[in-house]
């Protein structure tokens, strides 16, 4: 797994939000982050992980089945 840090402004780039949206989760810690002195740094992974379980998408194996594999019925 690579460390990919991102800065506030990469982090809202990288989940198309706000700069003011990511500042506001992490006053209300509901994103991951950490602090490397004064700095607000995010590992990209861990951001990854964060928007697939906080992003209402519901997962269908058979439809991800069906995708992967069209001709199989």
């Amino acid at each position: 797994m690579n460390h990919i840090f991102l800065t506030v402004d990469e982090a809202a780039f990288f989940l198309k939000i706000k700069r003011s949206t990511i500042y506001a989760w992490i006053h209300k810690r509901r994103i991951p982050y950490r602090k490397h002195g004064s700095r607000v740094v995010f590992l990209q992974y861990d951001l990854l992980k964060w928007s697939e379980s906080n992003s209402g998408y519901i997962r269908d194996k058979n439809l991800e089945l069906l995708f992967d594999n069209p001709t199989q019925t």
